[in-house]
């Protein structure tokens, strides 16, 4: 039986110029109508405006400027909260990524809330709900990292305190969610796939000496970071260095402890 569910995309974007567009029409993939936020998170940059009008009717566009990144996001995730019916999950992405395979991210999300619903039964006292899952972030250099505050329970989420890897959720508890770099030596060890692992703890696939392809496998839902393509006075680092810079960057700014 299908578990009723809402899933939005939320875009946040400032001068990307045309690689916007390709934003968005990943994201349509998944969900009918994107929430794009665009504006600078402190100061001004340089760069490309995007033409919006071409996808009216199939984006809300919200323009402003924010303090910081954590601030823009905190606006983009209390939007979110409002959606009916609840469960509300969101999946972030920028404008100068691509989500692909975004079409079958409707099928993870169902899932992950099948289990939700099986661990509430066989355990309600200890039961918290899941506030999110990872999704890999592919560079274009062929680089592969962990992100796991981009696809969440937007409901569950109170706000943001630095970036979208430091947040509070309903409850009041402080999460710290940031990238985790993966390395080859993790998939030609002898071990369980990597997803299957996960949902069912097992290890027979690697025990029959199964090939396993290092991710993204095929028809799983993944980022593409594309940064390189911006305009050049637009252009940053690789986002597994680039994430450790700016959270540390926005702790000082917040005077958060390192």
């Amino acid at each position: 039986m299908d578990t009723t569910f809402t899933l939005i995309a939320l875009l946040s974007t400032y001068k990307e110029g045309p690689l916007a567009h390709a934003a968005i029409a990943s994201a349509l993939k998944a969900t009918p109508h994107v929430y794009v936020y665009d504006g600078p998170a402190g100061m001004d940059a340089d760069g490309p405006e995007t033409d919006w009008t071409r996808w009216d009717g199939l984006i809300t566009l919200k323009q402003g400027r924010w303090k910081t990144d954590a601030h823009k996001r905190t606006d983009m995730i209390k939007v979110a909260r409002k959606f009916r019916p609840q469960p509300v999950w969101s999946v972030w992405i920028d404008g100068d990524e691509v989500l692909v395979n975004a079409e079958y991210l409707t099928d993870w999300v169902q899932m992950w809330l099948w289990q939700d619903e099986a661990d509430q039964a066989q355990a309600p006292a200890d039961f918290s709900p899941r506030l999110g899952w990872p999704i890999r972030c592919v560079e274009l250099d062929g680089s592969v990292a962990t992100t796991r505050g981009r696809v969440m329970r937007a409901d569950l989420i109170d706000s943001y305190s630095v970036s979208s890897s430091v947040f509070k959720d309903a409850m009041g508890n402080t999460h710290a969610e940031g990238n985790t770099i993966e390395r080859f030596s993790q998939w030609w060890e002898p071990r369980a796939p990597y997803m299957l692992g996960k949902i069912s703890g097992t290890s027979e696939d690697a025990e029959h000496d199964r090939l396993m392809l290092p991710p993204p496998l095929p028809c799983e839902p993944f980022i593409m970071h594309r940064s390189a393509l911006r305009h050049p006075a637009r252009r940053g680092s690789r986002l597994h260095t680039q994430e450790p810079r700016e959270i540390e960057k926005q702790k000082r700014l917040l005077g958060l402890e390192g």
